[in-house]
């Protein structure tokens, strides 16, 4: 597991589907997951979304400073089509039981 260190922190600004935005930002989704352990299965396999606000922790390029790496990082979020940026979390569906 990717050492809390090694990764720069970026708050996310709106809700986002982790795959899109892996997609979108061309981010290694297993990297992803590693660096961001808080985030739950149900949001790496799209049943939620990456919460609005969230401190998404991205791996360190060597060749940037971090501050510079976040700017990138979120000059590449505000290209996304707005589509993908939600104001809300989706809304968890859970089975339900009858009970007899």
């Amino acid at each position: 597991r990717a050492s809390v260190l090694e990764g720069v922190e970026v708050p996310i600004p709106d809700y986002i589907d982790f795959k899109e935005l892996c997609k979108f930002l061309s981010l290694e989704p297993r990297t992803l997951k590693e660096l961001n352990p808080a985030l739950s299965e149900a949001v790496f396999q799209g049943a939620l979304l990456v919460p609005a606000r969230y401190v998404l922790r991205l791996p360190v390029d060597k060749t940037l400073a971090r501050d510079a790496q976040a700017r990138l990082f979120l000059a590449g979020y505000a290209l996304i089509p707005d589509l993908y940026k939600l104001r809300a979390q989706k809304h968890a569906s859970y089975a339900r039981r009858r009970h007899r």
